[in-house]
């Protein structure tokens, strides 16, 4: 699954106002329950609540991945939502959650869920991606770093380029 199939330009939010855990699902997930087609909020920040409570979906680097499945989501979705301050999630590394990629799909999208999960993940383990969302003065300048191209292995080595 690729970024912009899981992330929409309309599902960034480039500054969220929690300074909390539980506000930041609330918050994150009453706007994923806005996008096209409309779901129901409180089963989307219930089920993302409850997953949180199993154990953290902060996964370090001031990252966190909440994920869920609801019944009644159509297909899988994602949002990204970017906090000014941090957010104490129970971060393995300490750091407090300054981007938050959160993902829902129905009951029965577990694969594509994880395919969703991994692609983000790849996606964020580049330290200047991350450093690059956190300067991003908008939320379209945020979607294109997210969904943008990955950079190439060859130009960072210097193959696989034209001839000289």
């Amino acid at each position: 699954m690729s970024l912009s199939d899981l992330i929409r330009p309309d599902a960034v939010v480039h500054r969220i106002r929690a300074r909390t855990r539980d506000a930041a699902i609330d918050e994150i997930g009453a706007a994923l329950a806005r996008l096209p087609p409309v779901i129901d909020a409180a089963d989307v920040q219930s089920a993302l609540r409850d997953r949180e409570r199993l154990g953290t979906t902060a996964v370090g680097d001031g990252v966190a991945l909440p994920h869920t499945r609801v019944p009644g989501v159509p297909s899988t979705r994602g949002l990204i939502a970017l906090s000014e301050h941090g957010i104490d999630f129970g971060s393995p590394d300490g750091a407090p959650v300054r981007i938050l990629v959160a993902v829902v799909s129905p009951p029965q999208a577990g694969g594509v869920q994880l395919q969703a999960l991994g692609a983000v993940s790849r996606r964020l383990a580049d330290a200047s991606i991350r450093a690059r969302l956190l300067a991003a003065r908008g939320a379209r300048e945020v979607y294109d770093l997210l969904v943008g191209p990955e950079p190439s292995s060859s130009a960072s080595t210097g193959e696989g380029g034209p001839p000289p």
